[in-house]
């Protein structure tokens, strides 16, 4: 089964060094703070916009009234090659979203959070896939990433992809080429 969820929160405490097997989005709307993303520090204030990868770790060291939307999604969220390619694209980016887009990014995540919380119906994955790629195409429009890898690069970016995510399995080249 597919698995997202998608959440606004009220964070007052700081989260240790950690990392996820998940996908994360997350977008800052009041408050402030700070994050050390793979050892890189980053301020957080309203307008922080940025994805985890299940091969990032980090911390964060929120101020008071520092509130977020987070969406944790898995990678069997996107079936799609354009979709799987935003996301090798995006690898750790965090951008200042203008305030223009701000509004317009608070609505999709607005979306997301509702519909997370309804139970699925047969369009549930679907409504909330395209909501996300919207989420993943401002990240990408706003960030220096390359869109599009070239064709003859993205098998490669998706051996390295899934080399990163199990890099504590014992990985066979029969795995390698299967993922690919």
């Amino acid at each position: 089964q597919v698995r997202i969820k998608a959440t606004t929160r009220r964070q007052r405490t700081p989260f240790e060094l950690h990392a996820h097997e998940f996908f994360e989005i997350e977008y800052i709307y009041s408050g402030g703070g700070y994050q050390l993303l793979n050892g890189v520090r980053h301020a957080l204030r309203p307008g922080s916009m940025y994805l985890l990868t299940p091969m990032d770790v980090h911390e964060l060291y929120p101020e008071p009234e520092f509130r977020h939307y987070n969406v944790m999604f898995s990678e069997e969220f996107f079936s799609d090659e354009f979709a799987y390619d935003m996301l090798l694209s995006c690898r750790a980016a965090q951008v200042e979203l203008t305030e223009t887009q701000q509004p317009q990014v608070r609505s999709l995540f607005d979306q997301l959070v509702d519909e997370s919380g309804r139970p699925r119906d047969a369009y549930a994955v679907s409504y909330m896939r395209s909501l996300l790629q919207c989420l993943l195409i401002t990240l990408l429009r706003s960030s220096a990433a390359d869109t599009q890898p070239e064709p003859d690069i993205q098998s490669v970016r998706k051996a390295q992809f899934y080399l990163q995510r199990h890099f504590r399995d014992p990985v066979t080249l029969h795995d390698v080429a299967a993922h690919v």
